[in-house]
């Protein structure tokens, strides 16, 4: 395998806290799909074993149990589910796990406690949530770092990966929606769908906040998951004559399964663009407004103008822009270290300048095998793509007191796709501007859409997430218009 370059386009990485097969562990959401019994009893321990492709590849497997216990006088359900996948991703391997463990009241399964545990590949993240109340209590930690929320109960609220638990399948013959509460998100959502009946099987369409979920239910027990027309599938093992599904035109490697064509103009050194235009069709998710991007609805595109600002823009700072997260350690010991050589310097503009250039040069192992790797673990290990790029930057900005927000997108790159990539929003004293220390850029060039900015907690991944599919669905990019700097 030859290594990556250090200057090497690192646009052909998915964010990867974006992709829920990828990174930031949406694994939960996703493992949920794979078994969901229609029983209303468990005689016995059941256990259920789930052969998962990515764009068609076999990638891992689900293996999932289900049983009764008494706890406190009480009667609960208990599904444990492990996940263990192997991504190919642009030359490389990257392997990750899931433990999900949830219990429920029997018989109406109101959601009682949660717990995940995943390993990206560097040190685990481990959600844990317990019910007080009418309040599910949540924390998530990594690396002495921790994240809590709460989220208020209703009595229709379930795990979703237990809604064929309470619902028998006949229930989903009809046309209707169903609340569900995400085990990756921790946010209830509503799941709207549609079944019927296929010989011996039942077929039930699913949308999940816009996302195309297809599963098959044989003998009361769900043998097929299809997520986003192919591109994630759950197999049953042993269950005999079920389809093999894959997305149209999908490559083996996620990354370039999830590459979008720039159907116009050819444009050379992206990097150096000062403008951009260009039409979007069928993206799904609007934008939010960014500073130098300006999108406006014609019929049923969209029209795109970016350029890059010659002063920073104004806006609001929240404290959220200086504070730790699970990702962006600013606490560490090794991040206080670090930047020691820098705080004498009063000047911002010149701070985030250094910063930026000392992540495009720290990072010295350009590489897609990591899941999102925390700042303190990104400095130890020299090692990453963009979404750790942007982590450790950020989180040296943190520590210094500069405000910094992590900016999410589509790159255009050299060989003319548009790629889901990660960079960062900073503050210079008068405003914000865009960095991308992958391209070793303050401020960034224009060659870019932003779509979102934060996604530091559990349910703003999963938004970001979600977010991307849909527009994996199959939205198009046409350049209509650019200039160099």
């Amino acid at each position: 395998m030859i290594p990556l370059r250090p200057a090497v386009d690192m646009t052909r990485d998915i964010p990867l806290n974006a992709f829920p097969i990828m990174k930031n562990g949406s694994l939960s959401l996703l493992s949920s799909l794979a078994i969901i019994l229609c029983v209303e009893t468990l005689s016995a321990k059941e256990e259920y074993r789930y052969e998962v492709l990515v764009a068609g590849a076999p990638s891992g497997e689900v293996v999932d149990t289900w049983e009764e216990a008494t706890v406190g006088g009480q009667c609960v359900v208990k599904s444990e589910s492990a996940m263990r996948i192997v991504l190919s991703r642009g030359g490389f391997d990257l392997a990750m796990s899931t433990r999900t463990v949830a219990e429920a009241d029997c018989g109406t399964y109101r959601p009682r406690s949660l717990s995940v545990t995943r390993d990206e590949g560097g040190g685990p993240i481990v959600t844990t949530v317990r019910r007080e109340g009418d309040l599910l209590v949540s924390k998530t930690e990594k690396n002495g770092v921790s994240e809590k929320g709460t989220l208020k109960l209703d009595g229709t609220s379930v795990f979703f990966g237990m809604l064929f638990r309470k619902y028998p399948v006949e229930y989903f013959l009809k046309k209707g929606e169903v609340p569900a509460i995400s085990e990756e998100g921790l946010t209830v959502r509503n799941l709207s769908f549609v079944g019927r009946r296929a010989g011996k099987d039942v077929v039930i369409d699913m949308e999940y906040a816009g996302v195309p979920i297809t599963v098959t239910v044989r003998d009361r027990v769900v043998v097929h998951s299809i997520m986003n027309g192919g591109l994630i599938v759950y197999r049953l093992r042993g269950a005999g004559d079920l389809p093999m599904v894959a997305g149209k035109g999908l490559s083996n490697d996620v990354l370039a399964a999830t590459a979008l064509p720039n159907e116009g103009l050819t444009v050379k050194n992206p990097r150096r663009l000062a403008r951009l235009v260009m039409s979007v069709e069928k993206m799904g998710p609007d934008p939010e407004e960014a500073c130098g991007q300006r999108s406006e609805k014609k019929g049923d595109s969209r029209v795109i103008r970016v350029e890059r600002p010659e002063k920073p823009c104004a806006g609001e700072v929240l404290p959220v822009d200086t504070a730790a997260t699970i990702y962006e350690d600013k606490d560490a010991p090794i991040i206080q270290k670090t930047v020691a050589r820098w705080r004498s310097i009063s000047e911002r503009s010149v701070l985030v300048r250094k910063v930026v250039s000392f992540v495009y040069g720290h990072i010295t192992d350009k590489n897609y095998r990591h899941g999102t790797l925390s700042a303190s673990e990104t400095l130890e290990k020299r090692s990453g793509d963009c979404t750790e790029h942007a982590v450790l930057a950020a989180a040296l900005l943190k520590a210094l007191g500069v405000p910094t927000r992590m900016a999410y997108g589509l790159v255009l790159s050299d060989d003319g796709r548009f790629f889901f990539h990660n960079w960062i929003l900073v503050h210079t004293g008068t405003g914000w501007t865009n960095a991308d220390p992958t391209y070793d850029q303050f401020p960034a060039d224009a060659a870019r859409l932003f779509m979102t900015s934060g996604g530091a907690g559990t349910a703003e991944r999963e938004d970001l997430s979600l977010s991307i599919l849909n527009i994996l669905r199959g939205a198009r990019f046409t350049v209509t218009g650019f200039s160099h700097e």
